[in-house]
């Protein structure tokens, strides 16, 4: 239990960050009024020079052969517009490739041009007639067997070790996901190295609210970081006692039972990959949608005709809808059997999501992910009542502990629980999924993304075994992972 001084030093902590956050937010609100301003005050100058051009080039003794001088229009007399459009080669990006093809569907008129970096966007694209399907770059590795056939195959990583004086080792994971926490290697390699390792060298493995505390207190954020580090205690602990993770954090079952995500895509291909995953034995689909409603629901009319009722589908809609829009939606997916929805709304907004969860009326269960960070976040959800579930991710709270809280905030609210996943690998899998064991509010899992690998061990033996989408965890200690470097 937290001591008062602990909690007020805490609290206090948190306001001088609210401080801080609002007077960015001022400050960006501020320069962008600025440069809206600019853009009106220098239009006129443009658009005056831009016509002065125009009239004088016809008078020119030898006419110019740049087309910024030719005014090209088309028979209508509607000038042709061309976009290009920056998408990721990969999912899990968050809402980032969603609301970009959104933005673009809304803008964009019959008669524009597509030009498409990106193989998220240009598959989801791939039928649009507006696609110039000749322009074809990836946004990686811009080479042509990449743009015909991307794969996830590789993601940024860094695994932690922590050696004892006795020459035991511990492991942990830090994928850094940008977009989400706000992290990268550079940034949880240098949170690491320069503010929590320097700090835990000598001290007790066994000590772990000390060890927590020290790697809590090492510095604001870098989420990622903590989490690594966290979970290579927990690992070290399970190998010191002798018990594995799941067991040590006070879990008694040992198999769960997983979904598989199917990614935003041309409908066709989003069926084909659902029936795939169906026939590998996957029970459990989590669809990504909210590019707009019509779409969204004939994607999955398509997909449930296609696997059946006996498989069961969840949406993440990537804060793609607004609530007027999930409130129309939310029928519509209750028809096709969804048994949850995943985070309609930007993630800021707890209110609207109270007014969804007040107003829904359908058995599609209502869950959070990008909106619950922390514990302070599942605190402002409990009490604003704003979901059914809670997505816990360990790189985007921080780690077990934090996570374990969460849940535990979740039960007493009487919210159920998910743990999630990003681009981990088996290290931070095998920890998640052993929380999932562990905890009773805890009672889906969303932890698919080392199943992408081409390599399915990773060069990681152990750890679990996998049988289509269900999970049966290693009895050995710690997180029961072999890693021999």
């Amino acid at each position: 239990m937290a001591s008062s001084k602990l909690l007020k030093e805490r609290i206090e902590s948190i306001q001088d960050t609210r401080k801080i956050t609002n007077a960015m937010y001022l400050i960006s609100s501020s320069k962008l009024r600025k440069a809206r301003r600019n853009y009106q005050n220098v239009l006129p100058y443009f658009t005056r020079m831009r016509d002065t051009i125009s009239r004088v080039v016809p008078h020119l003794p030898e006419e110019p052969v740049h087309p910024y001088f030719h005014e090209r229009q088309r028979e209508d007399g509607n000038p042709r517009r061309a976009y290009l459009v920056l998408t990721a080669d990969k999912g899990m990006a968050g809402s980032f490739n969603q609301n970009v093809l959104k933005l673009l569907l809304e803008k964009a008129d019959a008669n524009d041009r597509f030009y498409v970096i990106g193989q998220v966007g240009y598959r989801a694209l791939r039928k649009d007639p507006r696609l110039v399907k000749e322009f074809q770059y990836g946004a990686t590795a811009p080479s042509l067997q990449r743009a015909r056939d991307i794969t996830v195959d590789a993601i940024d990583d860094l695994i932690v070790v922590l050696e004892t004086d006795d020459g035991q080792r511990g492991f942990g994971e830090a994928p850094p996901t940008a977009v989400i926490t706000g992290d990268t290697i550079p940034s949880v390699a240098g949170g690491i190295t320069q503010f929590i390792a320097p700090k835990l060298i000598g001290r007790e493995v066994e000590k772990f609210d000390e060890l927590h505390d020290i790697i809590d207190k090492a510095m604001v954020h870098n989420t990622t970081a903590k989490a690594a580090v966290e979970m290579a205690v927990y690992d070290l602990l399970g190998k010191r006692w002798n018990v594995p993770l799941y067991k040590l954090l006070g879990g008694a079952k040992c198999e769960l039972e997983t979904d598989i995500t199917i990614s935003v895509n041309d409908v066709d291909t989003m069926v084909r990959d659902a029936v795939t995953a169906a026939e590998r034995g996957f029970r459990i689909l989590k669809v990504k949608t909210g590019l707009d409603l019509a779409t969204d629901i004939r994607a999955l009319t398509l997909i449930r005709n296609a696997v059946g009722p006996d498989v069961r589908i969840r949406i993440d809609a990537n804060q793609g809808y607004s609530v007027e829009t999930a409130l129309k939606a939310l029928p519509e997916f209750e028809k096709l059997g969804i048994d949850a929805a995943e985070q309609f709304l930007p993630w800021w907004d707890f209110e609207g999501a109270a007014e969804l969860k007040r107003k829904n009326t359908t058995s599609v269960k209502l869950m959070l992910d990008e909106s619950i960070h922390n514990i302070h976040d599942a605190h402002r959800a409990a009490k604003l009542d704003c979901a059914d579930f809670y997505n816990i991710k360990l790189m985007k709270c921080g780690g077990l502990y934090y996570g374990a809280q969460i849940a535990d905030i979740a039960e007493e609210a009487g919210v159920g629980c998910m743990v999630g996943c990003m681009q981990e690998n088996k290290i931070s899998i095998a920890a998640g999924v052993s929380l999932v064991a562990a905890k009773k509010a805890i009672v889906e899992a969303d932890c698919d993304s080392f199943m992408y690998a081409v390599d399915p061990e990773m060069g990681m033996p152990g750890g679990f075994a996998v049988n289509g989408g269900v999970y049966t965890l290693s009895d050995k200690p710690g997180l029961g992972i072999d890693i021999d470097f």
